[in-house]
């Protein structure tokens, strides 16, 4: 195995890991990026056909160039990651379990690694292998944000109602003369249907309404907006006036 760390005594560069599986020579190389692996190449010596088990160097370039150094956080790809340092794994793959023997060897008695680990020549402190992790709790929190500013946009901009086809139906008595030409739009937060029962009198002119059986909200803003509205019709002339039950239909964009 071969490889050379940085002047922070990270992974760095290609590592080279050189072993024989059923009789067939193996290369493998580990590209390592401020020790976060971004990539393996494995190489069959005796055809020369190589494989790539993944290739995250675009993604752990972005890590590393949005990485904030004070908290080891990065925003990369809208997601929060933070740059940890792995443990070791002598479970691993041959990477894994001498870096693991490297960093520690006190466990070890009987190995063919103990010559030079005891000596000191290929000793190291800090475990040179890093992995940017996804920082769950930020990324649950900026959804959270993401949500409650899609929310208030909403609130903000309300939806459009237009004319009659598209959300305000007579559904008992006289229609509205001018109802076809009134072009309605407002600000409000939910999906409704209100039923008002307008009163107006001989002259056609608007004078009260009250929610009906069939409205699906107690929300007094949303009910206010479906009586201003209604404020606005024009009714035939008639000897005594009357009543005009119209739905409302409130529907969110």
């Amino acid at each position: 195995m071969k490889g050379q760390f940085d002047d922070e005594g990270l992974m760095e560069g290609s590592w080279l890991v050189t072993y024989t599986k059923n009789g067939i020579p193996i290369e493998q190389k580990y590209m390592y990026l401020k020790g976060i692996l971004f990539t393996i190449i494995t190489k069959d010596v005796s055809t020369g056909e190589t494989s790539s088990n993944f290739d995250l160097e675009p993604r752990v370039k972005d890590f590393l160039k949005n990485l904030d150094v004070n908290n080891n956080t990065s925003f990369t790809r809208n997601q929060y990651y933070t740059l940890e340092t792995l443990k070791p794994n002598r479970n691993g793959d041959l990477i894994d379990q001498a870096l693991s023997i490297w960093i520690d060897n006190k466990s070890i008695e009987n190995s063919a690694y103990n010559f030079e680990v005891k000596q000191g020549t290929i000793d190291i402190d800090n475990f040179p292998q890093k992995i940017m992790a996804e920082n769950r709790e930020r990324n649950e929190q900026k959804e959270k944000d993401d949500q409650e500013r899609k929310e208030a946009l909403e609130m903000k901009s309300g939806s459009q109602i237009t004319g009659l086809r598209s959300g305000i139906t007579v559904t008992k008595g006289v229609r509205p003369l001018n109802l076809g030409a009134l072009k309605f739009e407002d600000d409000f937060s939910e999906n409704a249907k209100i039923y008002l029962v307008v009163k107006f009198n001989a002259n056609g002119i608007y004078e009260s309404s009250d929610t009906a059986n069939g409205t699906t909200t107690f929300n007094a803003t949303t009910i206010d907006i479906a009586k201003r509205k209604a404020a606005e019709f024009k009714f035939p002339l008639t000897a005594n006036g009357g009543f005009s039950t119209i739905l409302f239909n409130f529907k969110m964009q």
